[in-house]
């Protein structure tokens, strides 16, 4: 199945239970939890700070996202009345306005994005500048990453890794092992060596998946707007 058809994929809506994420609203993104289905609507927790209740305009477009047996999904969404007009005390109603559509498997997505990495050789006993190897992603799931580097390494090698993601994720941290390591060419940066994350804390490969999560619905969205 191609990488496209994938990521169209229908996708069940989410049970009570189920943590999901309020995307694209002031301030965001804003964790909540599923309470209940109402008819076609979707009964969710308020995001708080603190104990203060987040407030949010209705009738403003969202995106929501879940995961599903590990597998991330989303849907445009709208925040709205009660029926009936009926106020609502502590919780919100959504309203999908599209089917959710399940996305690529979470440790298999491969998404092409360029970030800097600085790595340094697990056996080197002295930090020195030529111990500190400096590269570029070419691209990055959150079971590895394909990268270019200036000079080779030798497989199997255990690399400690920071990949600069930016903005909320800020720098992960993991111990690669190399798995490959080709030559392309005679430009600056000419080795592209293959990792798999052999360690990785929980926290930062949660951080890890939501910048490949948002970078992945970027490249969609651009995808649908150079169609039309």
């Amino acid at each position: 199945m191609s990488t496209r058809a994938q990521m169209h994929e229908r996708a069940p809506l989410p049970k009570p239970g189920t943590e999901v994420w309020l995307e694209d609203l002031v301030g965001g993104p804003w964790s909540a939890e599923v309470l209940a289905h109402e008819g076609d609507l979707v009964r969710i927790s308020a995001p708080r700070i603190g104990h203060q209740r987040v407030v949010f305009p209705l009738e403003e477009a969202f995106t929501l996202t879940y995961r599903l047996h590990e597998v991330p999904c989303e849907a445009p969404a709208m925040l709205v009345e009660s029926p009936g007009g009926i106020p609502l005390r502590g919780d919100y109603l959504v309203r999908l306005m599209a089917p959710p559509l399940r996305l690529q498997r979470r440790g298999a997505v491969r998404v092409p994005v360029q970030l800097i990495v600085r790595a340094e050789a697990r056996d080197t006993r002295e930090v020195d500048a030529a111990s500190i190897i400096s590269g570029t992603t070419e691209n990055l799931s959150a079971d590895g990453a394909l990268v270019r580097l200036e000079h080779p390494l030798a497989i199997g090698d255990l690399i400690d890794v920071a990949v600069q993601c930016g903005g909320a994720a800020g720098t992960v941290n993991a111990v690669g092992s190399v798995v490959r390591c080709d030559r392309q060419g005679t430009r600056s940066r000419p080795w592209r060596v293959a990792l798999a994350f052999r360690e990785i804390e929980p926290r930062d490969q949660e951080r890890l998946i939501r910048h490949l999560f948002e970078r992945q619905r970027d490249l969609r969205r651009r995808e649908i707007e150079e169609s039309r």
